[in-house]
């Protein structure tokens, strides 16, 4: 109950404040994952993967930046939070990216709604949660989404893309979200 109104107040206003609700909601969710200290080591690395041909995949990633670094002080389980950005562009460059940065997650922006196979093949690979704010990319393999109905956020949880990811998430949020693709992760 009390989750509930959380995920409710984090996303009750928009505009601005909607980048900083999406980025507090991607913290909340990382802390449910009951893996996530074994993926993340000494620190959360959220690497934030765009396409920089892409004006909108650009402005959603210089949005996130911005709100994930506005809130670097907060400590998801107990660990100091990082935000790094790299553009996409092919599955080889993003796993030698991947293993250089360590992320605990990547944020998958706009733009590379075509590339969904490869970004969530790779990231299974490499152990790394991804999220995304679209629905057709969590259906088509990404593991979470963060999904914007009129005054609140919604989370879809793709179940076979998350537990590929590693992932093992407390039924606490599992409990909120929607959940796709068969029993809990």
């Amino acid at each position: 109950m009390m989750m509930t109104a959380w995920f409710g107040q984090a996303a009750a206003d928009e505009g601005s404040a909607g980048s900083s609700a999406r980025a507090l909601l991607i913290l909340r969710i990382l802390a449910y994952d009951h893996n996530l200290q074994k993926r993340a080591g000494q620190r959360v690395t959220v690497l934030v993967l765009y396409r920089s041909q892409d004006v909108s995949s650009v402005r959603v990633r210089d949005e996130v930046l911005a709100s994930l670094t506005q809130v670097q002080r907060i400590k998801v389980a107990g660990l100091p939070i990082s935000v790094v950005a790299a553009p996409f562009g092919d599955g080889r460059a993003l796993e030698s990216r991947l293993a250089q940065a360590r992320p605990s997650a990547v944020f998958v922006c706009p733009g590379l709604e075509g590339d969904v196979g490869i970004i969530s093949a790779v990231t299974r690979k490499s152990g790394v949660l991804s999220f995304s704010t679209s629905e057709r990319d969590v259906r088509g393999g990404l593991s979470v989404g963060i999904l914007r109905d009129e005054q609140k956020h919604r989370i879809l949880i793709n179940v076979p893309a998350a537990r590929a990811e590693g992932s093992r998430f407390d039924a606490g949020l599992l409990q909120l979200a929607t959940l796709i693709g068969g029993a809990t992760p």
